[in-house]
């Protein structure tokens, strides 16, 4: 679900860019190029979603990505965000992890490369 107190925009305009990269489990806030395994395209708001394709890239934490999706493993699609004030975050990226924040944040094959 979309919060009100989550801006999206700078992570839409990366992704309208391609140059919105994600990892597979990140260490704060920065993302290292060496360690991309994704990039995410046609980022949007539908409804109270956040919604993007996730391709996959050529890269060794990509291959990674790629063997345990083809080991059939429950991954998930994990924001990462950084505080704005109080109440308020903006998006960085989206990565591959292990335990979501959210339950319906499933890692979802809608073509062969392209994961939402």
């Amino acid at each position: 679900m979309v919060s009100s107190n989550i801006d999206i925009t700078d992570a839409m305009t990366a992704s309208s860019q391609n140059r919105l990269f994600g990892e597979i489990d990140p260490i704060g806030f920065d993302i290292s190029l060496s360690k991309v395994s994704h990039v995410i395209k046609n980022l949007k708001k539908l409804n109270n979603s956040i919604i993007g394709d996730i391709h996959i890239l050529d890269t060794p934490s990509g291959n990674m990505l790629k063997t345990l999706i083809n080991a059939n493993l429950k991954l998930a699609v994990s924001s990462r965000t950084k505080p704005l004030s109080n109440d308020n975050y903006s998006i960085i990226t989206y990565d591959i992890e292990n335990n979501p924040g959210f339950s319906n944040a499933q890692l979802l094959q809608i073509e062969h490369d392209i994961w939402i």
